[in-house]
């Protein structure tokens, strides 16, 4: 599937140094019996036994608190048992399931009072899209920009030059602009880029990727990780 293969925009993500990993759908596990989970019972990465309980849960965009869950009955009863998960941050534009469960619930802005640079997403087929995300208005009341709060944030720890790196939210996005042009000098200008919307898109050749196409010219060679030979 062509939409599979990004049309890259860089970005600057930081090293996660907490290496534990537990399946994804058994976070509500981890609230109430955490410290039972163990590699063999919990199917849990890089430890033997979780340490502790989750005792916070920072919840950015979502609503699978409640919504994506399979029993929401069950969540429910572990959420608004404060005794168990002590604090959920939730910072939404709705008021979803999720947020309803907030101990500070933090307004975002919404996609038309954002700025950024997007690439397509895995639905979008063979064409890959680069976009320019212009804000039709201004954030409304006291909405704000994730990396505004952030670098306030860090103001207050006294590091906030380090996260910033001297940049506010509008020069980072010119930054990384100019460094996807770097790599492709036939992109216009960030200057001539303003109001345009989507900046470029490329058809995907959906035969230079075809899925598993190592393994199926060849499985002996080429055997799955989960293969039985």
């Amino acid at each position: 599937m062509g939409g599979n293969v990004k049309y890259s925009v860089p970005g600057f993500a930081i090293p996660n140094p907490v290496k534990t990993v537990i399946p994804c759908f058994m976070w509500t596990d981890a609230i109430f019996r955490g410290t039972e989970m163990t590699a063999k019972n919990a199917h849990v990465l890089g430890k033997e036994r979780l340490d502790t309980n989750i005792k916070f849960l920072w919840n950015y965009a979502s609503n699978v608190m409640l919504n994506q869950h399979s029993d929401s009955n069950k969540t429910h009863t572990i959420l608004q048992d404060e005794s168990m998960c002590e604090f959920v941050l939730v910072w939404e534009t709705h008021m979803t399931a999720s947020a309803k469960y907030a101990d500070l619930l933090l307004p975002d802005v919404t996609s038309v009072e954002s700025n950024d640079l997007i690439d397509n997403s895995y639905a979008s087929g063979a064409y890959h899209y680069f976009t320019r995300l212009q804000n039709a208005i201004e954030p409304l009341w006291e909405s704000r920009q994730s990396y505004d709060v952030l670098a306030e944030i860090a103001g207050k720890m006294g590091i906030r030059d380090t996260f910033t790196e001297g940049r506010t939210h509008e020069q980072w996005i010119e930054f990384c602009y100019n460094k996807m042009r770097e790599k492709n000098p036939s992109l216009p200008t960030f200057a001539e880029t303003n109001g345009k919307g989507i900046i470029d898109r490329i058809l995907a050749d959906s035969s230079k990727h075809i899925a598993l196409k190592d393994y199926r010219d060849n499985p002996q060679a080429n055997p799955l990780k989960n293969s039985v030979r």
